[in-house]
């Protein structure tokens, strides 16, 4: 990408983050919104990348138009089931490609005002709070029409994202099988939904990250092809 990296650290105290009926860890990614908001209004734009998510390529194309994104498929083509997607989606029933992550995604303005518009339906009617908060709320809007948001899968056609790389699981030593083929990083789409293969981002738990990737020195021992762990 040629480009060189500015990191400015911000660092917030707990104690600041409004709970607004969510536990001390939803009340925290719930404050994602806050940050977003503070930034689109002083005219700039980001995107949200979870310390645990290796972005391997140029997300430009996906940021040409002023547009809100996420990953899909987050369970592959079966998705989540029976009573454990209702509970995740607020007893909304969301199909596979529609079941967004929170790792990798962007809002603009109209994106801030349809989740929050959400949020306040789901206390009016008192209804349970989605389980992974922001991405659940995108998931039910997805699920509902909504028309302001996409899939980066859509938006990068030849580029997988999100568990693809481990076959949509959490990843481990087992599951976590990406190729080097012609000089590209590559991640089969194990599902056959019709992704892209060519790696824009992998995703790991906080847990898997640590065991996998976060070593000292980094040397991905984790990854069992040689020339992936290589590339």
């Amino acid at each position: 990408m040629n480009s060189s990296t500015n990191f400015i650290v911000t660092l917030k105290s707990p104690k600041i983050i409004p709970k607004r009926g969510y536990n001390k860890w939803r009340s925290l990614s719930r404050y994602k919104l806050d940050i977003f908001l503070k930034h689109i209004q002083q005219g700039e734009r980001l995107v949200w990348t979870d310390v645990d998510t290796l972005v391997l390529t140029d997300l430009t194309p996906a940021m040409e138009r002023n547009i809100s994104w996420g990953v899909g498929w987050e369970n592959g083509i079966t998705g989540l089931t029976g009573g454990k997607r209702l509970h995740v989606y607020s007893r909304v029933k969301v199909e596979p490609s529609n079941q967004i992550q929170g790792d990798l995604w962007t809002l603009n303005l109209q994106g801030i005002k349809d989740v929050l518009l959400l949020e306040k339906e789901q206390v009016e009617n008192n209804i349970a709070k989605p389980v992974y908060d922001l991405q659940g709320y995108f998931s039910i809007l997805m699920s509902n029409g909504w028309p302001n948001f996409h899939l980066i899968q859509h938006l990068m056609p030849d580029y997988s994202f999100g568990f693809q790389c481990s076959g949509f699981k959490h990843p481990n030593k087992e599951t976590f099988k990406p190729k080097v083929i012609n000089g590209e990083l590559i991640c089969p789409d194990s599902d056959g939904i019709g992704l892209g293969s060519k790696v824009g981002a992998m995703s790991f738990t906080a847990h898997s990250f640590k065991k996998m990737i976060l070593r000292d020195p980094v040397n991905f021992s984790a990854v069992s092809d040689e020339d992936s762990r290589q590339w």
